[in-house]
Order: C-alpha cells, then sequence, then structure tokens
C-alpha cells in the first residue's frame, strides 16, 4: 500500500467533494448544499451542524463549531473580534474581515466573517484549516465534523456507519475473512469507516491479517506471509500496511479480533506490544483510533498494560464469563463501551436489556440481512458486524 496524501490534503480534498459535488438525486444544474453533524462531547452526540451559504461559500457558526472541536471562545465587542484557544494554538477573526490571526500567522479566508441572525459565522474551508478537526463524508455528500483528541475517549466511532462494522475488513467480490487492502478500500468507499480486522501472531512475532493459519500449511513467517496470495488473488497484509490504510483515511478506526484466547500469556502481550510498537514508529496518534477486542478480564489487563486504549470492546464468543459476571466487569469500566455477541448467547434479550440499562452499546455478529439488523435495533441493538451491508 502506498501513503500519498497528508492529512491536510485529505481534509481539503474531502471538503471540495462535498461542497462541490451534486448529490445524486440532484439535477446536474443544482448547486450542492452539503448537510453537516458535528460531535458534541458534553453529550457524546452528533448533532446538526447549522450551514448557510454566501454564493458557494460555506459558512458555519464561529463559536459552535470551535467549541465542539474543544476551544475556548471569546467575544470582543468593541473590536468586533471573536478568539479562539486550545493548548497553545490562538486564533483571532474579525466580522467583516477575511483575513485570520493563526498563531501569529495571517490566514487570508475565502469569505469575511459576519452575522446571520446575529450569530457569527465563519467560512467552514477556513475552520478545516485553522482547527485541524476530522471530516468523515457519508454517501450523498454529507459528512462530520470532530476533534480526534476527544472522539474516542467519548467512544464517538460508535456513531460512525450507522453503526455497522466491516467484518473481517468486509465482503469483498462475495467472498468473506479476506482481510485485505481490496476489502478495505471497497468497504470505505460504501461509507464504512469502522473496520474490524483479524490479526494472528506470525512465527517471528509480527501481527498478519488473517483469521487463521489454516491453508497455509501452519504459521509462517512474516516474509513467508507476504508471499502468498489470499484467496489466490490479494495481498497479505501486516498490521503495518492496516496502519497506512489508516494514515491515508483518517476517519477510519480499526476494531482488533487478535484471537487472544488461543494464545498464551505471553504471547497475549507481544501481540499487542507489537501492535503498539508499529503504531508509535508509523504515528502515535493511531493509537486513538485503535479499538481492541477483549476476550475475558485477564485480556483486558494486558490491553490496559500495553497502552491506555481509550475505548474497549468487550466481545462474548470465546468469553467464560456468564451474563452476570459480563455485567458486573463491564459496569465497572467506563472505558468499555460495547459488549459485542452473537444473537444465539441471549436469546430471551435480558442480557442485552441489562446491558441497556448500563449505557453500554451491544452489537451483534455477523448480520448481513437488512430486516433482521432492523427488527434487532428495535429491540435496542445498537450496531452489527456484518460482510456485505452498507451504511
Amino acid at each position: 500500500m502506498e501513503i500519498n496524501k497528508s492529512p491536510l490534503s485529505i481534509i481539503l480534498a474531502v471538503l471540495v467533494l462535498l461542497l462541490s459535488a451534486a448529490p445524486a438525486h440532484a439535477s446536474a444544474a443544482a448547486p450542492a448544499r452539503a448537510k453537516g453533524l458535528i460531535f458534541r462531547p458534553e453529550s457524546a452526540t452528533f448533532e446538526a451542524l447549522s450551514i448557510e451559504y454566501t454564493g458557494d461559500v460555506a459558512l458555519v457558526p464561529f463559536r459552535t463549531t470551535f467549541e465542539s472541536l474543544g476551544f475556548h471562545v471569546s467575544w470582543d465587542e468593541q473590536r468586533q473580534t471573536l478568539d479562539a484557544w486550545k493548548e497553545i494554538r490562538h486564533i483571532r477573526a474579525g466580522i467583516g474581515s477575511a483575513s485570520a490571526v493563526v498563531d501569529g500567522e495571517t490566514l487570508e479566508m475565502e469569505a469575511p466573517c459576519l452575522f446571520i441572525e446575529s450569530v457569527a459565522y465563519a467560512p467552514l474551508s477556513f475552520i478545516l484549516k485553522a482547527a485541524a478537526p476530522v471530516v468523515s463524508g457519508d454517501i450523498g455528500g454529507d459528512f462530520k465534523l470532530w476533534d480526534a483528541s476527544v472522539f474516542a475517549k467519548n467512544h464517538g466511532w460508535a456513531l460512525l456507519s450507522g453503526g455497522l462494522v466491516a467484518h473481517a475488513g468486509g465482503g469483498f467480490l462475495g467472498r468473506t475473512y479476506l482481510n485485505v487492502g481490496e476489502a478495505l478500500e471497497h468497504s470505505y468507499s460504501t461509507g464504512h469507516r469502522v473496520f474490524e480486522m483479524d490479526f494472528n501472531l506470525t512465527s517471528d512475532g509480527k501481527l498478519a491479517a488473517v483469521h487463521d493459519w489454516n491453508g497455509y500449511g501452519g504459521r509462517l513467517s512474516a516474509e513467508k506471509w507476504r508471499s502468498v496470495k489470499v484467496a489466490g488473488l490479494y495481498e497479505p497484509l501486516l498490521i503495518d500496511d492496516v496502519f497506512s490504510f489508516m494514515l491515508a483515511h483518517e476517519d477510519a478506526f480499526l476494531v482488533t479480533d487478535t484471537k487472544s484466547f488461543d494464545y498464551s500469556e505471553e504471547e497475549t502481550i507481544a501481540q499487542f506490544a507489537e501492535l503498539v510498537n508499529v503504531a508509535r514508529l508509523a504515528d502515535p496518534v493511531l493509537l486513538k483510533r485503535v479499538v481492541p477486542q477483549i476476550y475475558d478480564r485477564r485480556c483486558y489487563e494486558i490491553v490496559k498494560a500495553a497502552y491506555p486504549f481509550d475505548s474497549i470492546i468487550y466481545t462474548l464468543y470465546a468469553s467464560p464469563d456468564s451474563d452476570r459476571e459480563v455485567l458486573d466487569f463491564v459496569a465497572a469500566h467506563e472505558d468499555i463501551k460495547a459488549v459485542t455477541m452473537s444473537r444465539e448467547r441471549d436469546l430471551s434479550g435480558a442480557l442485552l436489556r441489562k446491558l441497556n440499562a448500563l449505557e453500554k452499546r451491544v452489537y451483534y455478529f455477523t448480520e448481513n440481512d437488512r430486516a433482521d439488523v432492523e427488527r434487532f435495533r428495535k429491540m435496542g441493538v445498537h450496531g452489527f458486524y456484518t460482510d456485505f451491508l452498507t451504511p
């Protein structure tokens, strides 16, 4: 996989696409009018972002947008200026001016800030440059906006892709369990932003994206794994390659399925040490977009010792815990916000109801029937691992 886009270029490219491409249902002559959602950390929800237009320039509320991105905002009535601070960053913009000052440097905007019904608005493109938030584009031209530093801590990933998780990177050309780049790119193109991937240790201690070693003659070295073709067609991936995909798609989140129940404690420690080390070498911010799955209470301790991940999933398909033990454990850990299980684990629905009462999000796997998904949603299931359903 090649990385040929910087985070800033990705943000700007997404903005141009969202604000210039007409939705599929619009006539060719109709101008695009994208709808936006912004993540509010205090409520851990997405809320509609008011967008006004002056010509083709999209304007958004200065205070609401910057505050949702973690900035403190103030208004100077005498100077008619707005200030936004976050850590060492300082941004100042004046009403009626198309120039702003960001950390002492002048930044030209495509339109001036102005009042609309007593609310100060600024160009959306200016905020994307000045505040460096993350933009996630959805099918139809709509987008979501959030601050990466608080998003994972507030489990915002669970609000992406309509609650769907692309299982093993997502199905591709009718095949499942591929865990390959073609599946990741295809799933991303259909609107997926949360990707579950299978990982197993190679014989030399690397993390291969593979469900198991059956059909490969046993556990391979990383070098030999590189030389095979998955399903006879596709290049195999290591964790390095998955992180390369995430660097090129900075709104993508990784849910790990490390099969730790098949490993000794030492090997499980080695799995997460390798994951953390590779991420730190590539870009430490990647770890804010990794959501580990744990399989028992021992695994939780190993994962947290490797890195203080903000958000964790307790998946029950290999858990020895009773329903009562699951409830007690997740209730005691705020960083475990999601529980994943098959529908067969909870035929009566009692565990689902109790987890919902604890404000934990329940995911079912693996669902590929839209009618079943809608039926389970009405019962209180938040999300679904899927091969072929799209957001």
